[in-house]
């Protein structure tokens, strides 16, 4: 693993954890909760998600390369959003950003 791959997975990790802590917190049961917190809440567990992705695709040897069309991630891309599954070019055509 490169040292560029290696900041990425700490990043990763760090984040992870974070998520982790933050779906563990003391909360209020899901029917008191309003609407902006069901909502952080859903965007938290996705975002756990994509983060556990992109650890699995660094197990697998597949981290920075694009699942739409196969070509690298910018290492840019990967420092500012390192669980990225697609290349910009690719993100920029997903509803979902990629």
């Amino acid at each position: 693993m490169d040292l560029r791959t290696s900041e990425s997975r700490q990043r990763l990790l760090d984040r992870r954890d974070t998520l982790r802590t933050l779906a563990k917190a003391s909360r209020p049961p899901p029917d008191e909760l309003t609407l902006t917190e069901r909502q952080r809440r859903r965007v938290e567990q996705e975002q756990l998600e994509h983060v556990e992705a992109a650890l699995a695709r660094m197990a697998a040897g597949t981290y920075g390369t694009c699942a739409v069309c196969g070509d690298a991630i910018d290492r840019p891309r990967l420092r500012v959003i390192p669980q990225a599954r697609a290349c910009f070019a690719c993100a920029s055509l997903a509803p979902d950003g990629g």
